[in-house]
């Protein structure tokens, strides 16, 4: 038994036209045991960051360590990321630590906004994220990456007693594969670290063929 749903089309000439839809049973299955693989390495032993409430650093590192044999026994393809606000410094001196954070906070959102349900988000530092895209492409990513940072150029906020403040994001990426995400992990972190502090708005797709 599926369940399915019928509606009802524009006909076409004499003939009355329904369309079909049939759900994607391993799609469904698929999300399922995504989400219950995330319910039962994370929650309960997660920690936050304390400026913006996302799991931490540390948790970031601990969870993806888990996802190797995820990966293995389901061949999902995961793409990791680290993002970085630009102009932090520069921001940090005339804004202070707790006013900063808010950008931080912008940029998570903007994230939030962009990516699916199961996708997640980090707080790397105070000026960097990481995020764990599921079941995407290379390609895919690329594109999504790209709309998030003009995404996040483009929406201005309320900041620093500016009605249209806007920021910039670098952002690194590659996939994970057979080699430990912790190599991943520590591969991103280091591309966006090695930017000079005046880079605005790239992207660094790492070990692209």
């Amino acid at each position: 038994r599926i369940n399915c749903t019928v509606s009802r089309l524009m006909s076409h000439g004499q003939n009355a036209c329904f369309q079909l839809v049939i759900p994607n049973e391993h799609e469904r299955l698929a999300t399922t045991q995504l989400k219950e693989f995330i319910a039962l390495n994370l929650e309960g032993r997660k920690e936050l960051d304390a400026a913006t409430n996302l799991p931490n650093h540390k948790t970031a590192k601990e969870f993806l360590s888990l996802l190797k044999n995820y990966i293995s026994a389901t061949n999902i393809k995961v793409v990791f990321a680290v993002i970085r606000v630009d102009r932090h410094q520069k921001s940090l001196a005339r804004y202070g630590r707790e006013a900063c954070a808010q950008l931080l906070i912008h940029a998570a959102n903007c994230c939030k906004t962009t990516f699916r349900a199961q996708d997640m988000v980090f707080a790397l530092s105070d000026h960097t994220l990481g995020v764990m895209l599921f079941d995407i492409s290379r390609e895919s990513a690329r594109v999504v990456f790209n709309r998030l940072r003009w995404k996040i150029r483009n929406h201005h906020i309320e900041f620093g007693g500016k009605s249209n403040f806007s920021i910039t994001t670098c952002i690194s990426f590659d996939m994970l594969g057979a080699e430990s995400a912790e190599e991943v992990f520590e591969r991103c972190e280091l591309a966006i670290m090695g930017l000079d502090s005046n880079e605005r708005n790239a992207l660094i797709e790492l070990n692209a063929v």
